[in-house]
């Protein structure tokens, strides 16, 4: 299921595209938060299904997100270079956190045959809490992000590039400190 989620980046994609990255990004939280609630109601197989299904929509739409995000937030000039690093980074993390937090979380009830009194059931939910936590700081940060710049004038080459574009088109910091041209294409 978390792999057949990837048929719904377009879906991102598209909003990216109609509605912004802002709200594209709180949809994505969005789903982060409902994924994370069903699995704090009390289990059932249903609730882990809805949960999984609700996961590939999240993974779909936060690639899509991070990426545009990154580009418009750098522009092109060293993408692949940063955009590589920062997967290494998180990859690296994520080796090193997911020991720490499987000791923490997992318990022992899967070593039984049968799920008895004794076994302990983890801390799936102190998890789960962590999860929802950090993803409702993410919407705060976003929409703080939005506050500010309504609030405060933008300066350098995005406000250059706001005043020079042309037919909506915007080059994103990828060209630094040129305009943006437009190529007229004729059939020789």
């Amino acid at each position: 299921m978390s792999a057949a989620g990837v048929i719904f980046s377009p879906i991102a994609g598209y909003l990216l595209d109609v509605i912004g990255s802002f709200w594209t990004n709180i949809i994505t939280n969005l789903f982060g938060l409902l994924q994370m609630l069903l699995l704090l109601v009390p289990p059932s197989e249903t609730h882990m299904m809805e949960s999984f299904v609700i996961y590939g929509f999240f993974r779909s739409f936060l690639y899509p997100c991070f990426f545009s995000d990154l580009a418009t937030s750098i522009g092109f000039q060293h993408f692949g270079v940063i955009s590589g690093l920062v997967v290494a980074i998180s990859g690296f993390i994520f080796l090193v956190l997911v020991p720490l937090l499987s000791n923490f979380a997992i318990g022992t009830c899967h070593d039984s045959i049968r799920v008895q009194d004794g076994c302990s059931r983890g801390n799936w939910n102190e998890v789960h809490f962590m999860q929802i936590f950090s993803l409702i700081l993410l919407i705060l940060m976003e929409v703080m992000h939005r506050e500010m710049n309504r609030s405060s004038p933008s300066t350098g080459l995005k406000t250059k590039q706001a005043d020079d574009r042309k037919d909506g088109q915007e080059n994103y910091g990828s060209v630094q400190g040129a305009e943006l041209v437009t190529v007229e294409h004729s059939i020789v």
